[in-house]
């Protein structure tokens, strides 16, 4: 065991309050979480660390996923050492757990957590989605066979008074192709069950459940019907819906993507982070962008060609000023192609003509030295107009048709920008006002 690995790595960090935040570390491989408060500017910390198995992993490379609401702590991760048992643990408030079942959760690797509020009148209708990746049960081959799931939590949920005590009652997961937030709740709320069966020379362990779904229907979340036959928590829920919660935690229908298409599909690249967020050019059009982190270090998102993308970039000091460079020349402010300002560079109209690399350095002078920095790297790539038309998809291959000119309702027009993220190394250059 190395001294890097007895470090205590901060994983966790919650904000609770205006002036308190919640921290969890690996505390070489102890794990712990302690309280930090914000006083004049600096951060203390008060009270004791407290052991937290389970809510923080024992060391930085495992898995993890955690979230703060209403002054509940949601964390999935592993409950011991050798990361062989996963759990979702809510903790602080109506503690509750997942079960240690291969049915519920099967070597995962736990991706994110949120929250979505299904109704604000009532609280207990709210959902913590939680996503991940895991090793299927439903099917036995020679390899382990790795997929995407995602899972739902009812924040209202207390647990069941004998069967699933302290254990979540509303547990339950789909399996998750490329999509979005608005179609999970319908399969979680209307989609049929599966369970596990013995087939002889079969790959198959799970299929659909046909027999009869008991009453309230299991992960119901605060559902009107449930209110309507007495049932006002999970604590009230007889022991055959919970038994049967416990026993069929996995739906058989799969969460399909809008359109039954990919929004983005390239082979060959294995992505190992996304963000997405939304931008508005100087044409006051709205963007959906894609951050994805690849083992290369590149991030790609789409612009539309003939946009106007802006590409950010800040000095490291408030003494240094922003020198962008494009394929190794020097941009001038005066060019009217491009506008150059102290938060990035934007790029108008692009065409074809813009390709190439987009450079921006921090530029500085010490002592009559001057000093440049890259900070970052910027590849605009337009691309001619492609369409992917949903029907053609073969998503179990990842093999894609590209159809052009056909069904104009699945068009999407793409241009690349790639985002180089480099170590930052300090050279003295000479001052580039004398160049």
């Amino acid at each position: 065991m190395t001294q890097a690995e007895c470090n205590n790595y901060i994983l966790i960090m919650h904000k609770i309050n205006a002036t308190n935040l919640y921290i969890c570390g690996t505390n070489a491989f102890h794990p712990a979480c302690r309280y930090m408060v914000i006083d004049n500017m600096k951060l203390k910390l008060y009270t004791r660390a407290t052991e937290s198995r389970g809510r923080c992993p024992y060391e930085p490379t495992l898995s993890y996923a955690s979230l703060m609401v209403d002054g509940a702590l949601y964390t999935a991760t592993s409950n011991n050492f050798l990361g062989t048992e996963p759990i979702i643990l809510r903790s602080f408030r109506n503690p509750l757990r997942t079960e240690y079942k291969a049915s519920w959760l099967n070597e995962p690797t736990f991706i994110h957590m949120e929250l979505i509020q299904e109704n604000e009148a009532v609280s207990d209708s709210d959902r913590i989605y939680v996503f991940f990746t895991e090793t299927a049960t439903e099917f036995e081959f020679y390899d382990k066979l790795r997929v995407s799931r995602v899972a739902q939590l009812c924040k209202g949920d207390l647990g069941g008074k004998r069967t699933l005590k302290k254990k979540w009652t509303s547990f339950l997961k789909s399996t998750l192709l490329c999509s979005i937030m608005e179609t999970i709740q319908d399969n979680f709320l209307k989609g049929s069950f599966k369970g596990p069966v013995a087939l002889e020379n079969s790959h198959m362990k799970w299929v659909m459940y046909r027999g009869d779904v008991p009453i309230p229907r299991p992960g119901a979340c605060a559902d009107v019907s449930a209110l309507h036959l007495g049932y006002t928590s999970s604590l009230d829920l007889p022991d055959k819906v919970l038994q049967f919660a416990r026993d069929h935690p996995l739906m058989d229908s799969i969460v399909n993507s809008v359109g039954l298409q990919p929004v983005f599909l390239k082979r060959g690249t294995k992505y190992t982070q996304l963000i997405i967020s939304q931008a508005t050019d100087l044409d006051n059009v709205t963007y959906d962008i894609f951050f994805l982190g690849t083992e290369k270090k590149i991030r790609r998102y789409p612009v539309t060609l003939g946009s106007s993308p802006h590409l950010n970039c800040e000095p490291l000091s408030n003494t240094a000023n922003l020198l962008w460079m494009f394929n190794k020349s020097r941009l001038l402010e005066e060019e009217a192609k491009y506008l150059i300002h102290t938060k990035g560079l934007v790029v108008f109209n692009v065409t074809v003509a813009d390709t190439g690399l987009y450079e921006c350095q921090s530029v500085e002078k010490v002592n009559g030295r001057t000093f440049r920095v890259t900070v970052d790297i910027y590849f605009l790539q337009p691309q001619p107009e492609k369409t992917f038309y949903g029907p053609k998809c073969d998503l179990s291959n990842q093999m894609c048709s590209e159809i052009a000119e056909s069904n104009p309702a699945f068009s999407i027009t793409k241009s690349w920008i790639s985002k180089v993220k480099f170590r930052r190394k300090f050279e003295e250059y000479p001052d580039p006002e004398k160049e």
